[in-house]
């Protein structure tokens, strides 16, 4: 149990003017580039999330999409290539504020608007993040990154493009081709169909996000007939881009769409642009393998903010909410390193997930076999969380809330034991 003294303690941490969100975050996502190492491959999966909180006003927080204050964070994490997915940790994450007047009014009235980090645009946050998170390999272009439609964009592309960097895209604009009297998706509607394979949809609750978009909304659980086709294009350069950008972008894209889908129902429709190879069947089908481990960062992002709590605690600023994430991302990695590792590797060791302080501590809140793994482990933190067997897998609030306690009781454990040595 935290004494009023240690909580007293961190509050003060949490808001020294000496401590910052980057330096906090930096350790992690140094020890994250050192993981990357050991893989040839990479994927760097990008995304952005609000961060809403209620009740009393917050020193140094902004207005958000729908309602409420907060802030809004940027986040690159590393994952394993292969169906597990892997979480590796995150290689970079970035926070910002915005003002009263949202984005869109002032690029209609053709104004420049600045993010707390000097950005010309929230939209460069996708360069930006890339350029931090390639300083870690430089040269050895490991690292694939994937974003989702809202990092459509000319400018991306090109400055990817121009340095050599991997990426899986998912398009949202019915960009013009060069040379070519057609659009990109009536130009990919004809490429030949490569493969077709039966899913099923699963079923998606009403929710909010950082955009609300159509296709994002609510659904029933189906199963369908998708078609994979492939080829190459070439981009003509919007108007909108100045021309200190190329005129035209070569690009490889995947398209997969859903074949008789119901009507009233968004169909199934992804562009992926990349710059993987295409030629075969099995690298078609390895484009969008890689798109689909984007969701693993929604995974993170409940980590963060269910198991974590993080929109739930009552810090009154900017710095010290801000600073409270950066000491966050790490358990919530962690959280969902254990969650999927349980899910892919449940009888190894529980040793890939704990410490040997942190097994002993176990052992002692709930029984475990002497060689436990990782489901033993998995087991025993829920039910540390108030988790009964009977209500089926635990959450991420359950997990969460074991784990802080496992915590905790390895850090009173420590200091019995340093004291029992001295």
């Amino acid at each position: 149990m935290v004494t009023e003294d240690e909580l007293e303690g961190l509050y003060r941490f949490l808001n020294n003017d000496r401590v910052s969100f980057e330096e906090l975050v930096m350790p992690h996502v140094r020890a994250t580039a050192s993981r990357t190492e050991e893989h040839d491959t990479v994927l760097v999966v990008h995304d952005t999330s609000t961060f809403s909180f209620q009740g009393e006003a917050r020193e140094g927080l902004g207005p958000l999409q729908r309602s409420g204050v907060g802030f809004i964070g940027h986040f690159a994490l590393a994952l394993v290539e292969g169906e597990e997915r892997i979480p590796l940790g995150v290689l970079g994450a970035h926070a910002w504020v915005r003002d009263e007047e949202t984005a869109t009014k002032k690029r209609r009235r053709g104004a420049d608007y600045l993010d707390v980090r000097g950005l010309p645009t929230e939209q460069d946050r996708w360069r930006e993040l890339v350029d931090d998170v390639e300083e870690w390999s430089p040269g050895e272009n490991r690292f694939i990154h994937v974003m989702d439609s809202e990092a459509d964009d000319y400018k991306l592309f090109a400055g990817l493009v121009a340095k050599n960097r991997r990426f899986v895209i998912r398009l949202c604009y019915d960009r013009v081709l060069a040379d070519q009297d057609l659009h990109l998706k009536e130009y990919t509607a004809a490429a030949r169909t490569v493969y077709t394979r039966t899913i099923k949809i699963s079923r998606r609750r009403k929710t909010s996000g950082y955009y609300l978009r159509k296709r994002s909304g609510p659904r029933t659980e189906r199963k369908t007939e998708l078609a994979f086709s492939a080829t190459s294009v070439t981009i003509q350069r919007p108007s909108i881009c100045g021309a200190g950008y190329p005129k035209q972008l070569e690009l490889h894209v995947v398209r997969v769409r859903e074949i008789n889908p119901p009507k009233n129902v968004e169909p199934i429709d992804w562009i992926l642009a990349t710059t993987e190879p295409i030629k075969t069947k099995k690298q078609i089908l390895r484009i969008v393998d890689i798109y689909r481990s984007r969701w693993t960062i929604e995974e993170f992002f409940k980590a963060i903010k269910t198991g974590c709590a993080f929109e739930k605690r009552q810090l009154e600023s900017w710095e010290a909410l801000t600073n409270a994430l950066a000491i966050f991302i790490p358990i919530a990695w962690n959280l969902l390193r254990m969650r999927s590792l349980g899910r892919h590797q449940p009888e190894a060791p529980a040793r890939m997930i704990l410490t040997d302080s942190q097994i002993h501590v176990l052992s002692l809140a709930a029984p475990l076999p002497k060689k436990p793994t990782i489901q033993d482990a998995l087991s025993a933190i829920a039910r540390l969380g108030g988790h009964l067997k009977r209500n089926g897998p635990p959450g991420w609030q359950l997990l969460g809330r074991g784990y802080t306690e496992l915590l905790a009781g390895e850090a009173w454990y420590r200091r019995a034991k340093n004291e029992q040595e001295k």
